[in-house]
Formats: structure tokens, C-alpha cells, sequence
């Protein structure tokens, strides 16, 4: 999601798929949308961003590559998780601690899932992230979230401040 990540990688193992043609045969780019709630401070935002897939052809899957929000796992049957760690939030006066979790489910040419984390923790601000992804796979690749979860971060700190 570019929404998020710094690897603190994860996943289950496995390579197995449930139905013809083995991982290999989810092997592509997903670009797609994540919708998500960072909560904590006495106050949410919410954000909508570009979040992307890679899926090998071995089953690795990689998110939002080349971003502070990249995390990697790997396909087990149709399905996905990934951990990520909240340090993919730190910036220059914020530092994050704790980790939050991408779940996909692959059908077709289309993947879904959720976006949860409830121990994180930033300059000493609990937050929670919650919400929920869709990604088609394409030729094409993509850029990251902008720092729109960064900002979002930011933002409650500052009410949290008040």
C-alpha cells in the first residue's frame, strides 16, 4: 500500500495454491486503492492512496516497492500477510514503534484485503490503523502514498498535543 512500509518483513511461507496453476499463475504488478484510518491522540484521519503488488513468479510478494512502506511475504494458497513496521512512519521528530499487517486474498486479477495495527505507538501517542485495500493487476507500476499517511501521523500528534 503505499500507504505504508518499512520492512520488517513476514509472511507466511508456503507456495501451494488452491486451484490450477500454482503461484506462478498470480505472478504480476496489482495497482490498486487502500483506504485507511490512523487513529490516536484524541482524533482520526482518514487516507486514500495508491498501494501496489508485486508477486513473483516463486510466490514472494513484495508491497509498495522502493518505499519507506515496502514489506515482503509470500503467497500461501490464494492468500498473503505481510508485517510491516510502524518505523516506516518516523520522520525527522516523529518515531514510531510496533508493527501493522496487510492480509490479501487473491482471485482472479484482483486482490483484496485489510490493513490493521492496533500496538503502534509514535512519540508516545497509541494508534491504531485500521482498513482496506483493492489492487488489479496491470503492466503498469506506480509511485508511492505521498506522504499522505506521514502527514496523517503528523496531524495527530499535533492534536494530541493541544
Amino acid at each position: 500500500m503505499v500507504f505504508a512500509l518499512a520492512a520488517c518483513g513476514g509472511g507466511s511461507g508456503g507456495s501451494s495454491s488452491s486451484g490450477g496453476g500454482g503461484v506462478g499463475s498470480f505472478a504480476g504488478s496489482y495497482l490498486g486503492t487502500a483506504n485507511v484510518t490512523v487513529a490516536g491522540g484524541g482524533g482520526s484521519e482518514r487516507v486514500v492512496g495508491s498501494i501496489e503488488f508485486i508477486i513473483r513468479p516463486d510466490g514472494t510478494v513484495v508491497s509498495d516497492p522502493g518505499t519507506d512502506f515496502s514489506g515482503n511475504g509470500s503467497v500461501q494458497g490464494d492468500r498473503f500477510v505481510l508485517n510491516i513496521a510502524a518505523s516506516s512512519f518516523n520522520e525527522p521528530g516523529v518515531s514510531c514503534l510496533g508493527s501493522f499487517r496487510i492480509e490479501g486474498t487473491i482471485s482472479g486479477n484482483r486482490i483484496t484485503g485489510t490493513i490493521r495495527g492496533s500496538s503502534i505507538s509514535c512519540n508516545g501517542v497509541s494508534f491504531t490503523v485500521t482498513g482496506s485495500f483493492t489492487a488489479t493487476r496491470t503492466a503498469q507500476s506506480r509511485r508511492a502514498f505521498d506522504g499522505q499517511a506521514l502527514q496523517a501521523v503528523g496531524s495527530l500528534i499535533g492534536l494530541s498535543a493541544q
